[in-house]
Formats: structure tokens, C-alpha cells, sequence
């Protein structure tokens, strides 16, 4: 997915006095210096910004009733949410997993000496990773609503893009519990490649019912998609079929997503203890 070389500082060393600025001043720009580099990116381009919209555009406006009402929308609408949910994390997961591992290769020795401490580059990272992890969503919205999509009230637009964009948080600590685990040539391709099966099961790209929906309520997916859709669908869950399965419960959704958010966490603890035993 996204490349794990490092980013470049050439544009920061270039400033004569760089500890003269102050330190937030140096954390901003480097966030920025960071963000601008990943749209350069073209891996990062199509992955996390071209494939969501492309998703949508193949699930959300091809299908026959992509303009049938669904509760307080569309299909389509229903459909670009998890779209854009789906390439946000994809972008948390690969950017976090790409900058845990270009730090454990030494990059940020180089940031010391371009003038930034550990806690502004750290800063600065997480600051670049927020703000274009809702590009994806923002794009998939976009193409949406050229295409179609429709909400009830404008409102539910706002509303469902932070949401979706909120929830995917925790599939940042996902990429960094992976970086800490596996070799670092594999590390990212795979925690990015391992959501498409996890965002299958999670009912981002499609209903499930039966077996599989059961099974789905307890996966990474499941709490964030569902909370993404609230707006639209104040938790109802739908089969392929069109049948109305159950109404979720809003805190069983919120308590699913902190439990594997906190699970992917004591995965970080767990694994930077490793390396360091190493």
C-alpha cells in the first residue's frame, strides 16, 4: 500500500535558524511538510484516495436500486458511507504502520538534526495521519453526491463524514500494532491488505445476515460501520435481501469499537516490549 521510505526534511533544513521557531510552529510545519509528501505519493493516491470512490462508483451507482429509498437516504448513500469509511482506514492503517517503522529504522535521528524533537515529529505525524485520513472521505462524498446519493437532511451529510471519519481512529493503533509485530518489508502490505477480509466481515462492502451477521457483530468493522450508518439508519440492520434483521443498540456498537481498539493497543504494548527484549 503506502511506501515506508521516509519522508523527506529537505525543505526544513533549508531554513537558516530552525530551533529559533517555536515548537508548535515547528510541529505545523512539518505536519504539513508531511501531508503534502503522502499526496505525492501515487501508491497513496489510489489506494487510499482513487479505490474508495472507484468502489462506490462500481457498488453504489451500478446497481439497479441504488436509488430506492432506504430509511433516511438512498442505497447509494448507504453505500458511499462505507466506502469512505473503508478508505480511511486504510489510510490510518498504512500511514501509521509506515511512519512506526521508518522511526524504528532510525529516521528520526535525521529529524533531529533538520531541528525537530521526538514529541513534535511524533506530533506532527499524528496531525498529517488525522487530516488526510479524511481525504478518502471527503472524495467518496464528493463523487457521491455527483452521482446521485441522496440523505433526507443536510445535516446527515456533516454528521455521517466525522463519523466515519472518527471511527476509523483506532485502525491507526491497528497499523502500528502491525509494524510492531511483523518484518518491516511486510508489515504494512499486510495490515492494509488484512481489511478488505475484515472489512468484508465487518458488512462495510455488503448486508449480512444468518451465520455471517452473527459472527460480524463481534469483528474490528462491525462498531465503526455501524456508527458511521447512524445517521441514516439509526441502527438498523438490513440483510442482502432487503429484511430488517434487528435495531443495534448504540452502545453496543461504541462498546465493540473501544474493545478492539483497546485490544490493537495492548497489541502496541505487548510488541514494543518485545523489540526492546530483542
Amino acid at each position: 500500500m503506502i511506501s515506508t521510505r521516509p519522508i523527506s526534511t529537505a525543505p526544513l533544513q533549508n531554513t537558516a535558524t530552525p530551533r529559533s521557531r517555536s515548537g508548535l510552529t515547528s510541529t505545523m510545519l512539518y505536519s504539513w511538510h508531511y501531508f503534502t509528501e503522502l499526496l505525492r505519493r501515487p501508491e497513496t493516491l489510489v489506494f487510499c484516495l482513487i479505490l474508495p470512490a472507484a468502489l462506490y462508483l462500481m457498488f453504489g451507482t451500478a446497481t439497479e436500486n441504488s436509488d430506492s429509498v432506504l430509511r433516511e437516504g438512498n442505497v447509494a448513500a448507504f453505500i458511499m458511507t462505507g466506502m469512505g469509511l473503508y478508505g480511511s482506514a486504510i489510510a490510518m492503517t498504512s500511514i501509521s504502520g509506515s511512519a512506526t517503522q521508518a522511526r524504528q529504522e532510525g529516521w528520526n535521528r535525521q529529524l533531529h538534526l533538520a531541528g525537530l524533537t521526538t514529541t513534535q515529529s511524533v506530533a506532527g505525524t499524528i496531525v498529517a495521519m488525522v487530516a488526510f485520513a479524511a481525504l478518502p472521505i471527503l472524495v467518496t462524498f464528493a463523487t457521491a453526491v455527483a452521482t446521485g446519493s441522496q440523505f433526507d437532511h443536510v445535516w446527515q451529510w456533516i454528521t455521517t463524514g466525522v463519523l466515519s471519519w472518527l471511527v476509523t481512529l483506532p485502525f491507526a493503533v491497528y497499523g502500528l500494532a502491525a509494524a510492531l509485530w511483523l518484518r518491516a518489508e511486510t508489515a504494512t502490505g499486510i495490515s492494509s491488505g488484512s481489511l478488505v477480509i475484515l472489512a468484508f466481515f465487518g458488512g462495510v462492502f455488503m448486508p449480512l445476515q444468518g451465520t455471517l451477521f452473527d459472527i460480524s457483530r463481534f469483528t474490528p468493522f462491525y462498531g465503526p460501520i455501524t456508527i458511521a450508518h447512524w445517521p441514516q439508519m439509526a441502527g438498523d440492520q438490513f440483510g442482502n435481501n432487503g429484511n430488517l434483521i434487528m435495531t443495534e443498540s448504540p452502545v453496543f456498537a461504541l462498546s465493540v469499537t473501544l474493545m478492539w481498539t483497546a485490544i490493537f493497543a495492548l497489541l502496541c504494548v505487548v510488541g514494543a516490549r518485545r523489540a526492546i527484549k530483542k
